[in-house]
């Protein structure tokens, strides 16, 4: 629409002010938080709820824990070995645990369970949290609870609820087993070191022997390698004289590196050499003074300078003198001779560019041939050469080998310590479980509830198209704000009574409304006939007629208010009119003075919809209504007329031809804002004069963050009257 806006928003605050911090990204993040706090508690409250029910409902485990002591003995343990260089005795500790924690040693326990172990190992195995919530529901449900009583089964059981861990430098292994009864998870505890013990007893038998055992037959199998090897190099040496082609080769090597060193530099030149005359080639005379080479010949830079001379007389001397003049003629001829000097220079160089490119191609041929015949001899003592060396490193590399073992052999002689466990405590049956751990459930529920709660906080903000402040109405849409209705609640009250303790706040809205709507704009005209409407129903428009008009009489303003929504009367309804002659009959012909109701409001009167008829817009549109009211205008300084919503039919757009201003209510927390966008729009299709919005049914204790600052005051009692809970609903009567 293009009509410009001139009133002015509502009662700006200054800058720095308290509205201006109510209007910051944090105080607004704080006042989505308050807004939604019923959203954060109940997230709070069923977080709680379900952690209180799997900490009071799910049965609890207990954990029995055994101590191994691994000490250094004679005897190794597990087939695992370790001196007492201290980061191998950790590594072979490490072991330990892994064996412990190990399929086999798990079988070997499960071979000889006594049946309280079985029966609690029967149950199945104990995951992580997740699986121990599904198995919870199942066993609170009476569903079966027995997975086997296999050996797999019992294993997989097995392993799921032991652990087992050392803490270096000490050399004692914590053994821990959880159940659900707490006499079986001690049993097994026990069971399972027990288990380890004896069969660490049995596999260390005679481990010490079995292992010098090794180390001989291992130093005696390298010294023969090693032999043989130094035999067969022998040998070949005699039979070949490999010693005179070792020199020979190395000899070759050498000719071969230089030759082909001079060959990369020969080459690099040849390439230059023939990219210059090509360039030289595709070049003419003049253009080959940009090669470098031969611009900086001194014979060619002489020439180019000489050239440049002669050319600066010639120029002088023809702007004095004519074509044909002596002068002019012995400067052109000294020119041409010149240039042809220079031409001739150029045609030289070329050609010894040609003639060195030409002695660098026969300069690589024949580095290119000696390096064939190099090569050519070098396979011969090579083939001998390579032989020898590769035999003389096998036997080089035994020989450290065999001394390497023998001297491992002798630093470890009597030296070996082994692990010899024992077991240093038993399990005792545990006392107290350890899940659930009922404050850390708690702590995590606190925390998992929160961030829920703010993870829907944030949705349905992000979800929510509505309007709820003014500084949210500013920023979303173009178009003046003119007032704020706060939201009442409590008793109904009687809109058209004198003014008490209820009323006060909503009255004190509307006359804000009328300051902006009487002082704001200096194009409207007299005696104007002021458009309410919205959006859609529900939204306070009627209300906000009836106010608007109340106020403006009681200000010494003569008010008529129309109900111009001829398919619900709302306004005849609120003012108790219904069935009273109204728009309907003026439109069949009766006098519009005759159908005029007073108000027990000074100043304040009613024409009522009339009867309902089928056909409103075409009601509506009849030129003799329009005549009617035009003719009552001039008795009258406002004219408010309470029209139907935009979006829901044609009638709002109908009266809007009538209006001076059109003014829309919008409901907070309700009317989304492409609902709104689409409002406007429909009246700017129609050409309406949109005076702005006004924001209805504001909750100020629900937005106390925003509004506690600046806004609420506005409404509150400045005379000191008790604060009462305004009415829920607004009624009126005409007295």
């Amino acid at each position: 629409m293009n009509s410009p806006y001139h009133a002015a928003p509502l009662h700006a605050p200054p800058e720095g002010s308290f509205a201006q911090m109510a209007s910051s990204p944090l105080r607004q993040y704080l006042g989505l938080l308050l807004r939604s706090r019923d959203l954060i508690i109940g997230s709070l409250a069923v977080s709680l709820l379900l952690a209180t029910a799997y900490n009071y409902g799910s049965r609890p485990i207990y954990e029995a824990t055994a101590v191994v002591s691994i000490d250094d003995s004679a005897v190794a343990s597990l087939k695992v070995r370790a001196t007492v260089d201290q980061a191998r005795k950790m590594s072979a500790l490490a072991e330990q645990v892994r064996a412990l924690k190990s399929n086999e040693v798990a079988l070997l326990a499960v071979k000889s369970l006594d049946p309280i172990v079985a029966a609690e190992l029967a149950r199945g195995p104990l995951g992580d949290w997740r699986d121990r919530i599904v198995e919870e529901a199942r066993y609170q449900l009476g569903f079966p609870t027995v997975h086997g009583t296999t050996p797999t089964n019992l294993v997989t059981a097995y392993r799921s609820r032991l652990s087992a861990h050392f803490e270096p430098p000490a050399s004692w292994v914590y053994l821990r087993f959880q159940g659900y009864d707490a006499e079986s998870a001690a049993r097994a505890a026990n069971h399972l070191a027990e288990t380890y013990l004896a069969e660490v007893a049995r596999q260390t038998a005679g481990a010490a022997g079995a292992s010098r055992l090794r180390m001989d037959e291992k130093v005696a199998e390298r010294q023969g390698e090693a032999s043989e090897t130094l035999g067969k190099l022998q040998s070949l040496e005699a039979r070949e004289g490999l010693q005179a082609a070792q020199s020979r080769r190395e000899l070759l090597e050498k000719e071969l590196a230089r030759l082909q060193d001079s060959l990369v530099a020969v080459r690099q030149v040849r390439l230059a050499r023939r990219a210059l005359l090509e360039e030289t080639r595709r070049l003419s005379g003049n253009e080959m003074l940009t090669i470098p080479s031969i611009r900086d010949d001194s014979v060619v830079a002489e020439s180019v300078k000489r050239i440049a001379e002669i050319e600066s007389r010639l120029s002088r001397a023809a702007a004095t003198l004519g074509d044909r003049h002596p002068d002019i003629v012995g400067f052109q001829e000294e020119l041409d001779a010149e240039r042809r000097r220079l031409n001739g220079r150029i045609a030289d160089l070329r050609e010894a560019i040609a003639r060195d490119e030409r002695l660098a191609q026969r300069e690589e041929a024949q580095i290119v041939a000696a390096l064939e015949a190099a090569q050519r001899s070098l396979p011969d003592v090579e083939k001998n050469a390579i032989e020898r060396s590769f035999i003389q490193k096998e036997a080089e590399a035994q020989q450290r080998a065999v001394g390497e073992i023998i001297d491992k052999s002798v630093r470890e002689a009597g030296e070996d310590q082994f692990f010899s466990p024992k077991l240093i405590q038993r399990a005792t049956t545990p006392t107290v479980p350890i899940s659930p751990q009922r404050a850390r459930n708690v702590q995590y529920a606190l925390a998992i509830g929160l961030a829920l709660g703010l993870a829907l906080v944030w949705l349905r903000s992000a979800l929510d198209e509505t309007l709820k402040t003014p500084e949210e109405v500013k920023a979303s849409i173009a178009a003046p704000l003119l007032g704020m209705v706060p939201h009442v609640d409590g008793s109904s009250f009687d809109l058209l009574a004198r003014e008490g303790p209820s009323s006060t706040r909503l009255l004190e809205a509307y006359r804000v409304l009328r300051t902006n709507l009487t002082q704001g704009d200096e194009t409207l005209r007299a005696n104007p006939l002021i458009l309410v409407t919205s959006s859609r129903e529900g939204e306070g428009k009627t209300t906000t007629s009836c106010g608007l008009g109340v106020t403006l009489a009681r200000a010494g303003k003569k008010v008529l208010l129309i109900d111009g929504d001829l398919r619900r009367a709302s306004l005849s309804k609120l003012l108790s009119a219904t069935g009273r002659a109204g728009l309907t009959n003026v439109a069949e012909g009766s006098q519009i003075r005759a159908c005029l109701t007073p108000t027990s409001v000074t100043g304040l009167t009613l024409l009522a919809s009339g009867r309902l008829r089928p056909n409103p817009a075409e009601i509506l549109n009849q030129a003799s209504l329009i005549t009617a009211i035009e003719s009552i205008r001039s008795e009258y300084d406002w004219i408010i007329c309470d029209a139907p919503p935009v979006l829901a039919v044609a009638d709002a757009a109908i009266l809007s031809r009538l209006a001076d201003a059109v003014i829309v209510v919008i409901g907070a927390n309700s009317t989304p804002l492409g609902t709104i966008r689409a409002t406007l729009d429909h009246l700017a299709a129609v050409s309406a004069r949109l005076r702005g919005v006004v924001l209805n049914n504001v909750d100020l204790r629900r937005d106390s963050h925003y509004y506690s600052y600046y806004y609420s005051a506005r409404y509150s009692d400045y005379e000191g009257t008790p604060r009462t809970s305004p009415a829920k609903g607004v009624r009126g009567s005409l007295r």
